[in-house]
């Protein structure tokens, strides 16, 4: 009997353990789905669906602008009927800050006659993938495999090296690579009127940043290209998975790469093993952002120390 019980309580334990750990990785994992009719108002012409990612509408008299997509066609859909809603018979645009798919892949729920406009760098970076990340994707949990189902890109229409410069009447936006960050090919959307730039995962707020397992750049790569942007001088920066704010996020993007980048140096040229220094420099970062959203920087760290 003793033994019975012993057992009954091992199995009963073991259940809240997997519930615990079942439970905390959906907390994790954000909802991909977007909410319709749920947009907001940032500024005179800019418009955000806030979700996984955040989706700008940029509304002109004569056009209207989207950036990104959401997760799959159905919530591409989603995004151009909000788009409709807002821009009337305007001239539908759409462009992508990356390749990543929660970015670019419900291109599809768009309807005929969107035109899609990339970088150069940006689509020769997502036909290289040949589909891995999309692959990886799927695999994360059913409900992404059943949004990601059947999805393919098609060719953008249009293809621009470092920049691309739109009237959307009465709002002009500029389109820019501005060089590598956390993908090879992101953009950023400059908004003239508004002095709002749209950035993609290149400036978070409190979170991040992201450097993924290929195509993100060296901190000292992803500093020039911050460089660049705060050229434009900001007012207001509306990021992709974390809340808009001002010109300060760049201030702060760029304090977090000097220090990851100055203690990755420091260690390696301490003859610290890379992996001892990533967990060194995670467990500093955590101590001095306690209130981010933090990623593990074992990438940067590596790309660091190849340098």
């Amino acid at each position: 009997m003793m033994w019975n019980n012993l057992a009954k309580l091992i199995r009963a334990a073991t259940v809240l353990v997997l519930a615990f750990f079942q439970t905390a990785a959906s907390a994790q994992d954000p909802n991909p789905m977007l909410a319709e009719n749920a947009e907001e108002r940032l500024s005179e012409h800019i418009y955000m669906i806030r979700g996984f990612p955040n989706v700008l509408i940029i509304v002109g008299t004569k056009a209207t602008l989207v950036v990104d997509t959401g997760l799959g066609p159905t919530n591409g859909e989603i995004v151009a009927r909000t788009a409709a809603r807002l821009g009337g018979s305007s001239k539908l645009w759409l462009t992508t800050t990356h390749f990543h798919p929660e970015h670019a892949a419900g291109e599809g729920g768009f309807p005929n006659g969107t035109v899609l406009i990339r970088a150069k760098v940006q689509q020769e970076e997502l036909e290289q993938d040949n589909d891995a990340t999309i692959t990886r994707f799927r695999m994360r949990r059913e409900q992404d495999a059943a949004l990601l189902k059947g999805v393919t890109y098609r060719k953008p229409d249009i293809v621009f090296e470092s920049s691309y410069n739109m009237d959307l009447g009465g709002v002009h936006a500029k389109l820019l690579w501005a060089g590598r960050a956390h993908t090879k090919g992101d953009v950023e959307i400059f908004i003239e009127e508004d002095k709002a730039l749209i950035s993609g995962d290149v400036i978070q707020n409190r979170y991040g940043p992201v450097f993924a397992t290929s195509g993100s750049g060296t901190p000292r790569e992803w500093l020039r290209t911050l460089d660049v942007l705060s050229q434009l001088s900001p007012r207001l920066i509306i990021p992709d998975h974390s809340a808009p704010g001002n010109a300060h996020l760049i201030i702060e993007a760029q304090e977090f790469l000097k220090f990851l980048d100055s203690r990755a140096h420091k260690l390696k040229s301490m003859g610290i093993d890379k992996a001892e220094a990533a967990k060194t420099i995670n467990g500093e970062l955590r101590a001095k952002y306690p209130d981010w959203e933090l990623h593990d920087v074992s990438n940067a760290v590596g790309l660091i120390y190849t340098e």
